[in-house]
C-alpha cells in the first residue's frame, strides 16, 4: 500500500448477489461493457417485481455511477444527470425498504447523501449510516460494523466542522462607521459584503484581525463542537478495532488524533500500521507529522525519509514541491509585489534548472545549515501531511493540500485563532442555503475568512476575499512564525569581500560583526565556546564545501563587539555563502547567507576593498608590492570602526596597461578616496591617508566629502596589491560610503568599489 492512490473516490459498498439473478446478469453485461443493457434488464426485473431489493440496489448504484463524474458539491444544471440522481436516490430508498435487514443497502444510501451537493441530504445520511449501524451490530458482521462505524463518525466529523468554537453575533449592531469613515462591525464577515465598501475601497482589509477580535468575546463557553469531535474519534476507534487492515479508517482516526493534538497518540497508531504494513507510505507519513509535532527532529526526518522512498516520483514531487509557496505570479499581484522567482516562472523552466532553483530554496530557507536536518524543509512537509490528512474527500476526490484551507495552512502553518460564525456569506456559493464563516486569524497580522457550508466539510475562500488573499500570496508568501527553531537564530551582519584567485575562482573574505552576548542570552559562563560554520553551495555542482571550527571567548569580553573572518574559495558559478556561529549551552545561533556572482577573473580590474586593523610598519607592503593580499597576515574588521580610530584599506588591482615604450613592464594608475557621509558631516573633520610608513600620501582634494588622491607604478601589470591606512581622526559617528576608483593612466581605463563604513 502507499499513501493516497490517486483513485481517492470510495466506492459504495456493493453486496453479493445470487447466482442466476437479475442482479447477476446486470453484473455480467457491464463487464461487457454493456451498462444501457444492464439497467434496461434491471428496469424490466423491478417493474414486475417491485419487492425485489437485490435488483432495486443493484440498479440505483448503476444510475448512481453514470451520474457520479458530474455530482462534485456545486449547482446541477444537466437535466439528464438530475434525473439519474432522482432515480438512484428512489432505487436505493426502496431497496432498504424492501431488505431493510441489509446493513450494505443502508451503508450505500447513506454515502450517496453523504456524497450529495444539498446539505440536508448529506445530514440525511447520518440516520442511514445510524441504521446501517444497528444491522450490521446485530448481525455481528464485522466488516460492516466497522464501515458503518466509519460512516457514522464521518457524519458526526461534518458537524463538528460546522459548528466548533462558534462565535454569537449581535445582528442588530452589524455595521459601524469608525471616526475615520470606515465601516467597523461586531460581526467581521459582514465586511466582506461589497456594499459594505469593500470594493469601493473604503474598507481596510488590513484591519480584519481586530474586527475579529472584537467578537472573541462572544465566543460560546464551553467551546461547541467539542462533543461531535468526541462522537467522530469515538467511531473511528471502534472501526479500527472492528477491521485494523483498513487504511481509509485508520486515516480518519489519525485526522480527530491530529485535530485534538493527541501526538502520542498519533505516533502510536502509525507506528503500530507501519510494522504491521511495511509498504504503507501513509502510515510512514504521519509518523513523520507526530514526530515533528512532538519536537523529535531526528526521528520525524526519518520517518519521513522512509515514506517518501515509497512513494513514485509523482507523489513525492506533490508533497514536497516548493510550489505551494513561492509566489503565485498573478500578473496584477506580480506587478505590486514586485519581479522574482514565482511558481509560474518556476514552472516554465527545464528541469534541470527547477531542481537547481530548489537547492537554493532549500539551502537558503534552512534554519540551521549546522544541524544535520532541514527544519524548515520539515516544517512545510508537515503541514502538506496534515493538510492532506485533515481535508483530503475520499468521496468528491480532492487532496487536502490543494484546497483554500490546504493551500493557507502550507504557506503560514496552524491559525493562532480559529473560530466559526453564522453567515450569509455562502448563499452566493451556496444556492441560497445558510452557510458559516470559518475565520482563520494569525498573531502576525492577517486573518482570513472562509464560506463553509454544514455538512460537508469543506471550506472556500470568502468570495469577496479573493483579491485580498491574492494579493497576500504575492505579498507575503511564506510564514514560518510557529517554527520554534526560527525564534533561537538572530541575523549576523555579513560583508563578502572578493579577490581574485588562480584561474577562474575568486578567493571570498567574510567578515561578520556581532557581540558574543547575542550568542549567550542570560546565561553566566567563565568563558563561552561557540561553534563556526561556513558552507558553500555551487547549484550546478552536486555537493556543497564546509568549514567547521570553534573559538572560544572570555567572560570579560562577552559584551564587546567584535569581528571574526573566514576565506572561501568559489567558482565562476553563482554560489550561496552560509555563515553560522552557534553556542550550544544557549541554544542559540547567528547566521547569514549571502549569493554571489564571482569575479569574471580576466581583464582590466580590481578587488573589493578590505576593512582591516592597521598593519605594523614591518608588515606593510611598499608602493610596487606583488604579494597577495593574503600574505599580509590581515586581522578584518568589516564595515565598523571606533571614532578616533586608525584602518587599513586592502585591495588588487589587476592586468594594468603597459606603458607605450616597447621594453616597458610598468603599470601605472591613479588612486582616489572618497569618503562620504550620510548626513554631510564632514566639513570639519580631520582624516588623513597614510602609506604603510606611516607617511602622508595624496594630494587632498576637499573636506566635503572627504577626497584624496594619488598616482600608483606597479612593476608587472597582472597584479598590484596597494594598502594604506585612513586615521579618522575627529570624525563624527555615524554611517558613510568609502569609495576607491582606479584609472589605468595607460590605457585610460577606470574602475572602482563602494563599501560601506560604520564609525561608532
Amino acid at each position: 500500500m502507499v499513501a493516497w492512490p490517486h483513485g481517492l473516490r470510495a466506492q459504495p459498498v456493493l453486496s453479493t448477489v445470487p447466482a442466476g439473478s437479475a442482479a447477476a446478469e446486470a453484473d455480467a453485461l457491464v463487464a461487457r461493457g454493456d451498462t444501457a443493457g444492464a439497467v434496461a434488464l434491471l428496469e424490466t426485473r423491478v417493474r414486475r417485481s417491485m419487492r425485489d431489493g437485490v435488483s432495486w440496489h443493484r440498479l440505483g448504484h448503476l444510475y448512481w455511477e453514470q451520474a457520479r463524474s458530474s455530482r462534485r458539491g456545486g449547482y446541477i444544471s444537466d437535466p439528464r444527470t438530475i434525473r439519474l440522481l432522482q432515480a438512484a436516490d428512489s432505487a436505493l430508498r426502496l431497496a432498504t425498504q424492501f431488505a431493510p435487514d441489509s446493513a450494505r443497502y443502508w451503508l450505500n444510501l447513506g454515502r450517496f447523501n453523504l456524497e450529495s451537493g444539498v446539505s440536508t441530504m448529506r445530514f440525511s445520511g447520518t440516520q442511514q449510516a445510524d441504521k446501517a449501524l444497528s444491522v450490521a451490530k446485530r448481525h455481528g458482521d464485522a466488516l460492516l460494523t466497522a464501515e458503518a462505524e466509519d460512516q457514522v463518525g464521518q457524519a458526526a466529523w461534518r458537524r463538528f466542522e460546522a459548528t466548533s468554537n462558534r462565535a454569537l453575533i449581535d445582528p442588530l449592531n452589524r455595521i459601524q462607521l469608525g471616526a475615520n469613515g470606515a465601516p467597523t462591525a461586531s460581526d467581521p464577515t459582514a465586511l466582506l459584503n461589497p456594499d459594505n465598501g469593500l470594493n469601493a475601497g473604503a474598507f481596510n482589509r488590513n484591519l480584519g484581525r481586530d474586527y475579529v477580535m472584537s467578537v472573541v468575546k462572544h465566543l460560546i463557553k464551553p467551546p461547541t463542537g467539542a462533543a461531535d469531535l468526541e462522537t467522530a474519534h469515538a467511531h473511528f476507534q471502534r472501526a479500527v478495532q472492528q477491521n485494523p487492515s483498513s487504511q481509509r479508517y485508520a486515516r480518519h482516526l489519525a485526522m480527530t488524533m491530529a485535530t485534538r493534538k493527541q501526538w502520542e497518540e498519533l505516533r502510536q497508531l502509525a507506528s503500530e500500521r507501519a510494522k504491521a504494513f511495511p509498504f504503507d507510505a501513509e502510515s510512514r507519513l504521519l509518523l513523520g507529522l507526530a514526530l515533528w509535532r512532538s519536537n523529535q527532529v531526528s526521528a520525524s526526518r526519518a520517518a519521513f525519509d522512509s515514506a517518501l522512498v515509497l512513494l513514485d516520483e509523482r507523489e513525492q514531487a506533490r508533497l514536497t514541491s516548493i510550489t505551494r509557496v513561492l509566489r503565485p505570479g498573478s500578473p496584477i499581484a506580480k506587478a505590486r509585489a514586485g519581479t522574482g522567482m514565482d511558481s509560474l516562472t518556476y514552472s516554465k523552466l527545464p528541469v534541470g534548472q527547477q531542481q537547481a532553483v530548489a537547492r537554493a530554496f532549500w539551502e537558503s530557507n534552512d534554519p540551521l545549515a549546522s544541524t544535520t536536518e532541514n527544519e524548515m524543509q520539515l516544517e512545510l512537509l508537515a503541514r502538506v501531511v496534515y493538510a492532506d490528512l485533515r481535508w483530503t474527500d475520499d468521496m468528491l476526490g480532492y487532496r487536502g493540500a490543494d484546497t483554500d484551507r490546504g493551500r493557507i495552512l502550507v504557506r503560514y502553518g496552524p491559525p493562532d485563532l480559529e473560530i466559526t460564525m453564522s453567515s450569509a456569506l455562502t448563499a452566493s456559493r451556496s444556492g441560497g442555503e445558510a452557510g458559516v464563516t470559518l475565520v482563520w486569524s494569525y498573531d502576525f497580522g492577517i486573518t482570513f475568512f472562509f464560506d463553509l457550508r454544514p455538512g460537508f466539510a469543506s471550506a472556500d475562500i470568502a468570495m469577496y476575499d479573493q483579491p485580498f488573499v491574492e494579493g497576500v500570496f504575492e505579498q507575503r508568501p511564506l510564514s514560518m512564525h510557529n517554527l520554534a527553531v526560527a525564534r533561537d537564530v538572530d541575523s549576523l551582519p555579513l560583508r563578502p569581500v572578493q579577490f581574485r584567485a588562480t584561474g577562474d575562482s575568486t578567493d571570498v573574505v567574510l567578515v561578520g560583526a556581532f557581540t558574543p552576548r547575542q550568542l549567550l542570552g542570560d546565561l553566566e559562563l567563565e568563558s563561552v565556546t561557540i561553534a563556526s560554520l561556513v558552507k558553500a553551495t555551487d547549484f550546478l555542482a552536486p555537493n556543497p564545501s564546509a568549514q567547521r571550527g570553534e573559538f572560544r571567548v572570555a567572560s570579560a569580553a562577552l559584551d564587546t563587539p567584535t569581528s571574526r573572518h573566514w576565506t572561501q574559495r568559489v567558482g565562476r558559478n553563482v554560489t550561496m555563502l552560509r555563515v553560522e556561529l552557534t553556542q550550544d549551552d544557549s541554544r542559540r545561533a547567528l547566521r547569514n547567507t549571502q549569493l554571489l556572482q564571482a569575479d569574471s577573473g580576466r581583464g582590466f580590474g580590481m578587488s573589493d576593498v578590505l576593512i582591516t586593523r592597521p598593519l605594523p610598519p614591518e608588515r606593510a607592503p611598499s608602493a610596487t608590492s606583488t604579494q597577495r593580499w593574503s600574505a599580509l597576515g590581515l586581522t578584518p574588521v568589516g564595515d565598523v570602526a571606533d571614532s578616533g580610530s586608525t584602518i587599513g584599506l586592502v585591495w588588487e588591482v589587476y592586468d594594468l596597461a603597459p606603458g607605450e615604450a616597447v621594453t616597458a613592464r610598468n603599470g601605472q594608475y591613479r588612486v582616489s578616496v572618497q569618503l562620504q557621509s550620510e548626513r554631510g558631516a564632514l566639513a570639519t573633520a580631520t582624516l588623513r591617508l597614510r602609506d604603510g610608513l606611516g607617511r602622508l600620501i595624496g594630494r587632498p582634494g576637499s573636506n566635503d566629502p572627504f577626497s584624496i588622491a594619488f598616482d600608483r607604478t606597479a612593476v608587472v601589470q597582472t597584479l598590484s596589491l596597494d594598502y594604506v591606512s585612513l586615521d579618522l581622526g575627529t570624525l563624527p559617528r555615524g554611517r558613510y560610503r568609502l569609495r576607491v576608483d582606479i584609472l589605468d593612466l595607460n590605457s585610460q581605463r577606470k574602475t572602482f568599489r563602494d563599501t560601506a563604513l560604520e564609525v561608532r
